[in-house]
């Protein structure tokens, strides 16, 4: 199982260096999807992450994540250490 702030920082880093950029709302979005495809796969069924995702009006929400990235607004996140 991974750090939430680890995948969060590979996420952002890769976009960035495939000029995708990603928003905080896309992360949140993103993360959702890993959780998913990491859950759905027939011969490991272990999560990516143990951190809970929420339903907000927005779509899918990792509190954790979201709340350090947020200063960023609806701007892309620059890459991160």
């Amino acid at each position: 199982m991974y750090k939430i702030l680890d995948i969060c920082s590979y996420v952002i880093n890769y976009s960035n260096k495939k000029e995708y950029g990603v928003s905080n709302l896309k992360l949140q979005k993103l993360l959702y999807f890993i959780q998913a495809a990491f859950l759905s796969r027939a011969d490991n069924s272990e999560a990516c992450f143990s951190a809970r995702i929420e339903a907000w009006d927005f779509g899918p929400v990792v509190p954790i994540a979201y709340h350090e990235f947020k200063h960023f607004g609806s701007s892309d996140i620059p890459n991160v250490s």
